[in-house]
């Protein structure tokens, strides 16, 4: 097939109309060629009720990144007993409970099971893909006047750093139980990941394997899965034999590699970052968080909230 099809977005499926003036829909489903990927990603775009390319004052584009394991396909809920994300925000807007705005559903779905919504060589440059593809494409083929980012979990982690890398571009974002304190959410994983990397014969063969489940929604494959998935976010390494990642472990003694882990730690791990960050920053972007105790520990919660 010629790469030429995919120069430019192309619609790919037309999900609904706007049918009437109370209504918002969700629009298009656009698929990309991205270059800073090298794959083909789409998007899903709601547009709120009444939109309209000469409304003078524009629109602000919320876009949302979904947590660990999911996709933009699962903000939609598909159960015709719940209410989804189209329905919801129809409620919302006619309630006055929020303003109309634009919602930007993406894919950044990897190998690895998720997305912490930075660069990687291991899973690819999707801070790029975010900043210097989406962003200018909603601005060219919608009625923007501003941005927001919000997200859960992963999504919400991904929330914060886009935030604050690119403040001019995302003056406000909104975390939920973003991925915080790294002592807590990640190192309990490190044993049984360990033990199942050795019963597979090595991350790379574990994944392999895992993939070719029928199911995998399996409890006992999430910390493998995920030790894999933030070491390849957070210490990747194009040199490794084991999918392009130093693990923060020896996979043979157990023991911890400090340099790797004290990299992701001072980096990566938010509440270090937040703490060391420039306090003028939160003159300029609005936030908000959310942090739930029945996904997070406690413990958590009081660490990843300390630098408010």
């Amino acid at each position: 097939m010629s790469n030429d099809l995919y120069k430019f977005p192309i619609t790919l499926v037309l999900v609904g109309l706007l049918s009437s003036d109370t209504a918002g829909v969700l629009s298009s489903i656009w698929l990309f060629d991205a270059p800073h990927l090298r794959c083909l990603k789409d998007l899903i775009i709601y547009l709120p009720p009444e939109y309209t390319e000469s409304c003078p004052r524009g629109y602000i584009a919320v876009f949302g990144l979904v947590g660990f394991g999911g996709q933009r396909k699962m903000l939609l809920n598909a159960d015709p007993l719940k209410e989804n994300i189209e329905d919801k925000m129809n409620r919302l807007i006619s309630e006055k409970k929020c303003g109309p705005m634009v919602l930007v559903l993406l894919d950044c779905f990897t190998r690895f099971g998720g997305n912490q919504y930075i660069n990687s060589s291991a899973t690819g440059r999707y801070e790029d893909y975010i900043i210097k593809e989406i962003v200018p494409f909603v601005d060219k083929n919608y009625n923007i006047c501003a941005h927001a980012v919000w997200g859960h979990s992963s999504g919400g982690y991904g929330s914060i750093v886009l935030g604050m890398r690119h403040p001019e571009v995302f003056p406000a974002l909104a975390d939920h139980s973003g991925d915080s304190a790294f002592e807590y959410s990640y190192l309990p994983e490190f044993p049984k990941a360990l033990d199942a990397f050795r019963e597979a014969g090595g991350p790379k063969r574990w994944l392999e394997d895992f993939w070719k489940k029928p199911n995998r929604h399996q409890r006992k494959d999430v910390p493998p899965l995920n030790v894999l998935a933030m070491a390849a976010h957070y210490s990747p390494n194009q040199k490794s034999r084991e999918r392009g990642v130093d693990l923060p472990f020896d996979l043979k003694t157990g023991e911890m590699v400090q340099d790797v882990w004290k990299e992701s730690m001072s980096s990566y791990s938010l509440v270090d970052i937040l703490i060391s960050w420039p306090s003028d920053f939160y003159e300029y972007i609005c936030i908000s968080f959310l942090c739930d105790t029945f996904v997070a520990p406690r413990s958590l919660v009081r660490d990843a909230t300390r630098f408010v």
